[in-house]
């Protein structure tokens, strides 16, 4: 008798304890291609999140790859070839680029080229038929070989991945001026510590 309360007793507390486990978190997000060709689809979990890419003509994917968790945007470009991912680091972000070149898929994770430790963080992206030419403020972090924010601007070439450094400087207010609206905003939140509020409805 003794021995079947232990039992049922054990057996309470066990089921108790899984009910009170966190259940696993999953969220599915699908961004059509404009041309209605593909589909972007993020499978995020917990600790991963899943980008595959679709092609409706096929009904097969095409592309898988592993992202950073926190995803913050995600948009086509107008020609559907490319595709462009924000995603949220400690203290900035980074940005991925999913591009249809040579009748394939490829992905690049673009962090700034530039030596030393740092924060950084994703303040806009170009276009162009040969490269994507990427935006980044750049602000110290311990161990840094600068003591002030920067405008990185670097290109990123598509046939091969690989990173140009264009400029690498304080912003002086001509180059402030240069930078398209929703840009100013982005380099605006970053620097008054709003990005965490604001990326999500602004970045696009």
């Amino acid at each position: 008798m003794n021995f079947l309360r232990f039992f049922l007793t054990l057996l309470f507390l066990s089921r108790l304890a899984y009910s009170q486990q966190p259940a696993p978190y999953e969220r599915h997000e699908e961004y059509p291609s404009p041309d209605k060709q593909y589909v972007a689809k993020l499978v995020i979990r917990n600790t991963e999140t899943i980008l595959t890419i679709q092609n409706h003509l096929t009904s097969k994917d095409d592309f898988l790859k592993s992202l950073v968790p926190c995803v913050q945007n995600i948009k086509w470009t107008p020609d559907s070839k490319s595709l462009f991912i924000v995603s949220h680091l400690s203290g900035g972000s980074m940005a991925t680029i999913v591009h249809f070149q040579n009748d394939d898929w490829r992905a690049y994770d673009n962090s700034p080229p530039i030596q030393g430790p740092s924060y950084y963080f994703v303040a806009g992206v170009h276009f162009f038929k040969k490269f994507a030419r990427l935006i980044y403020g750049v602000y110290p972090s311990r161990g840094s070989p600068f003591n002030e924010q920067k405008m990185c601007i670097f290109d990123v070439d598509w046939d091969t991945g690989s990173s140009k450094l264009v400029s690498l400087k304080f912003p002086s207010e001509q180059d402030l001026d240069q930078l398209t609206k929703k840009e100013k905003r982005k380099w605006e939140m970053w620097e008054n510590g709003t990005a965490n509020t604001e990326i999500k409805t602004i970045y696009f």
